[in-house]
């Protein structure tokens, strides 16, 4: 036996047995078989060892969105627009900022955003600190992304924005990736994502309902369909905020206590008022007031019960 065989022998029967990172030893096991890319459409959230920091991806269910999802044309086209500029890209993010009233559905139209890029989906929750996200983006390299991060401006205080800003700039980016980012509260927002639109291209500003929409939302939730007038212009001379939740909320109390006026079911709720609370009829009082209108004195012979007065025995009285 050579001695070139010999040391070939040695080298595999010498083969190392485990990982060591940091202070941790594991076992090496055979990954044969097991590789895999991720799924477009798919949702996965972001595992970070809290020993070793090796980072992975748990598959989770997909994005829950109503079973319907309310749109002006508006709304849609600036989807689209969002798509097509990411299909459009070369490389780095293409970022995305919808901003503005809580409860107005701008995590609705991240969710729709995302499952229409055809990219797998990768939550980013409060946990996930900025330096993570510098390096899941490393490991991507070339594999496509869209990042979804709710509520930005909960985390901004103690988060250090310029290793996000780093991560916007694509100067760790081989690929290219959609982020969505959500906020209530724009003023937390730093200074250098403002006016910046290398970092985020888009910025919608959310506020109350158009009275369209909001007619749509009640024709198809109101239950009864001749309130969707006066509801209508109940939510827009006294609801102080006018979002989605506030509404489709107002509308369950309406439907599930139909003799209850809206004044005081409005009293009764979460619900901050323009001023002084401005009276609309439900259709129960259109109904009880017409009937008031309609019904006549009674005549002297109906309240005798006889039909004719001049053969009553006191007709001549």
């Amino acid at each position: 036996m050579n001695n070139q065989y010999l040391s070939i022998i040695i080298s595999v029967n010498m083969e190392k047995k485990f990982l060591k990172v940091g202070k941790s030893i594991n076992f090496k096991f055979n990954t044969e078989g097991l590789e895999c890319d991720l799924t477009p459409g798919i949702v996965y959230n972001i595992d970070v060892d809290r020993y070793t920091e090796a980072i992975s991806l748990e598959e989770t269910s997909g994005l829950s969105l109503p079973s319907k999802v309310y749109c002006t044309q508006r709304d849609e086209r600036f989807i689209d627009k969002v798509i097509n500029s990411y299909n459009l890209s070369e490389s780095g993010f293409t970022g995305v900022m919808l901003a503005g009233l809580k409860g107005s559905g701008k995590t609705v139209m991240a969710k729709v955003i995302a499952n229409k890029s055809g990219l797998p989906i990768i939550n980013i929750d409060k946990n996930i600190r900025p330096y993570i996200l510098r390096n899941l983006v490393e490991k991507l390299g070339d594999t496509s992304v869209c990042f979804l991060f709710d509520e930005l401006d909960k985390v901004l205080a103690d988060y250090d924005d310029s290793v996000l800003l780093q991560v916007l700039d694509g100067s760790d980016t081989k690929g290219k990736h959609m982020i969505l980012f959500t906020c209530n509260d724009d003023d937390e927002i730093s200074e250098y994502l403002i006016d910046r639109c290398s970092r985020i291209r888009y910025w919608r500003e959310f506020d109350e309902m158009s009275p369209s929409l909001i007619m749509e939302v009640l024709n198809d939730k109101l239950n009864d369909k001749k309130e969707v007038k006066s509801l209508t212009d109940f939510i827009k001379d006294n609801f102080e905020v006018c979002s989605f939740d506030n509404i489709a909320s107002f509308v369950k109390e309406a439907n599930d206590y139909p003799t209850t006026t809206f004044e005081e079911l409005f009293e009764d709720m979460n619900l901050s008022s323009k001023g002084s609370i401005k009276p609309h009829p439900r259709n129960k009082d259109k109904n009880n007031t017409n009937s008031l209108k309609l019904k006549k004195k009674p005549t002297f012979d109906q309240m005798l019960g006889c039909d004719d007065c001049e053969k009553c025995c006191c007709a001549g009285c």
